[in-house]
């Protein structure tokens, strides 16, 4: 349920990109990976779930980074990097 509704999210985020400045743009980005984050804690520790969650925003991340001015996709490949990180993290447990 969790990963629909972050798709259902980027799918919004990515058409508000059509029409709004970057500055808002940002601000709504924020906005989302901070309420992922949140998220985050609340999600089983099981880490066949967490990596599932993990490999579903790096690709949405990836989509969103494709449709992203320059200065926004360098924010999306920080927090690209961070999930891989994160996911490198799980594997080693």
């Amino acid at each position: 349920m969790q990963i629909l509704n972050e798709m259902e999210q980027v799918s919004v985020v990515a058409s508000q990109m059509i029409n709004e400045n970057e500055f808002t743009m940002k601000n709504t980005i924020v906005k989302l990976l901070k309420q992922w984050d949140s998220r985050m804690t609340v999600v089983q520790s099981n880490s066949e779930c967490v990596e599932q969650i993990l490999s579903n925003r790096r690709t949405l991340l990836t989509l969103l980074e494709e449709k992203a001015p320059s200065s926004i996709k360098k924010m999306l490949n920080i927090e690209l990097g961070k999930y891989w990180i994160k996911s490198a993290d799980i594997a080693r447990k």
